[in-house]
């Protein structure tokens, strides 16, 4: 994507270099938790429709540790990351128009994800 790319350097270690507008993102992560799959099997459906749907996975528990460089002035950082990769070639249907998505990460090693599917009715 542009100016981004990942790659993966072992099992489950992950290299992110993503540089935009003055500035460079460059994070080692390192899964902890492992890929939670959404849906059934992955398979995450949107609508009534079966094709309204996306492949969806999280990696909610990555140990990061890099620098994040702001118009040439490095910081070390570290903390945790979340990772969410969902593909697909239709997403919502005629009458959806969107979504909320909300995450938390809690101190025992848990994590939880929500969201909801907005309507153009006004309606979830």
């Amino acid at each position: 994507m542009e100016d981004w790319n990942i790659t993966e350097h072992a099992s489950g270690v992950y290299q992110l270099l993503a540089e935009q507008e003055g500035i460079t993102l460059n994070l080692t992560l390192a899964d902890e938790m492992g890929i939670v799959l959404h849906g059934k099997n992955g398979y995450s459906r949107k609508g009534k429709n079966a094709t309204n749907a996306s492949y969806y996975y999280s990696q909610p528990y990555l140990n990061a540790k890099g620098s994040v460089k702001i118009n040439d002035v490095q910081y070390e950082v570290s903390g945790l990351a979340w990772n969410d990769h969902e593909f697909s070639t239709s997403v919502l249907d005629e009458n959806q128009i969107g979504w909320d998505w909300f995450s938390l990460q809690f101190e025992d090693g848990q994590a939880l994800m929500l969201f909801q599917l907005r309507e153009r009715t006004g309606g979830i």
